[in-house]
Order: structure tokens, then C-alpha cells, then sequence
């Protein structure tokens, strides 16, 4: 994921910012288990056997091993690729979303969410392919901006600002 962001788009090129987001990450991942430690989910996402059938005819069951991502996951994905289009607060609030559920402990939910080489189905979105989206969209329309790569500084000025404000 960290690839995604071209050079030209990046605004901060210090590596401590990044070990202070694992840091952090690592402090919510561990409440994350814990929260969620008595649920019984499976510790490693393992895939279906296609062969394996559980009827005498194999072609009983063909779909039935199909991932259903349903109307939430489906949705949140949809959101992801309209973030340039979508006021700043819906974004934000999307992004606590979809970090919440990347932090939960559930193998299958991780391996959807966070996997960007997990082969899909033909038209089945991944919050990667959205993403690339989201970066295409931005590369075309930010590049056009005369001096963009000093508004891009000052938009993340004013957002850093804006946050330790709020602390």
C-alpha cells in the first residue's frame, strides 16, 4: 500500500513519521486482539479446496465457496473510490472505518482488506483496486493545479494543524 502513492503526490519524506504510525498502529492492533480475544475466529485464513465437494456431485456446490463481500463491505468500497468527490469529514470518518476493520484479528476480513495480490473475481472489487482508483483520479486532476506540489504541503500543514488542535 505504501506504493501507491506516486513520488510526485508524497508530502513528507521522513521516515519518522512512518515509525511513529506503525508504533501507534501496533498499540491499537494489540487492543484490537485483546477486544476481540474471546470471539472464535480462526487464527489463519485458509482457502476452500475446489476439487473437494461436499455431495457426491461436485458441481452441487460450485458457487457455494463464491466470496459475498455484502451491502456494508460493498458500499464502504464504493465510498473509497468516490473520496475525491466526498466532502473532507465523510472521508475522514470512512478512513476510521476502514482502519477499525483492518485492525480486527479476523483472518478472512484481513486477507480481503489488506492483501493486494489475494485473486479475486473478475468485477469484484478490493480496497486496493479502489485505492489505485482513488490515485489515478488524483494524479490527473492534482498535476493540472499550477504549483500543486505546494498546495499539497500547505493542505497537509493546514490538516496537521487542524489535528493537534483538536488534542
Amino acid at each position: 500500500f505504501l506504493s501507491l502513492m506516486p513520488k510526485q503526490l508524497q508530502t513528507d519524506s521522513g521516515e519518522d513519521n512512518y515509525e511513529r504510525y506503525m508504533a501507534d498502529w501496533e498499540k491499537q492492533y494489540h487492543r484490537a486482539k485483546l477486544d476481540c480475544a474471546l470471539f472464535a475466529w480462526p487464527l489463519e485464513a485458509v482457502s476452500i479446496d475446489d476439487s473437494a465437494s461436499y455431495d457426491s456431485r461436485p458441481e452441487a456446490d460450485h458457487c457455494s465457496s463464491r466470496f459475498y463481500m455484502g451491502p456494508f463491505l460493498t458500499m464502504l468500497l464504493d465510498k473509497i473510490s468516490s473520496i475525491p468527490c466526498q466532502k473532507y469529514e465523510v472521508n475522514l470518518q470512512l478512513t476510521v472505518v476502514i482502519s477499525r476493520l483492518a485492525l480486527l484479528p479476523h483472518p478472512y476480513l484481513h486477507e480481503f482488506l489488506l492483501n493486494p495480490l489475494l485473486p479475486l473475481i473478475p468485477g469484484t472489487k478490493s480496497l486496493f483496486s479502489c485505492l489505485q482508483k482513488v490515485v489515478k483520479q488524483l494524479i490527473s486532476e492534482t498535476t493540472k493545479l499550477p504549483k500543486y506540489k505546494e498546495a499539497l504541503k500547505e493542505t497537509r500543514k493546514k490538516l496537521l494543524e487542524d489535528y493537534t488542535q483538536g488534542l
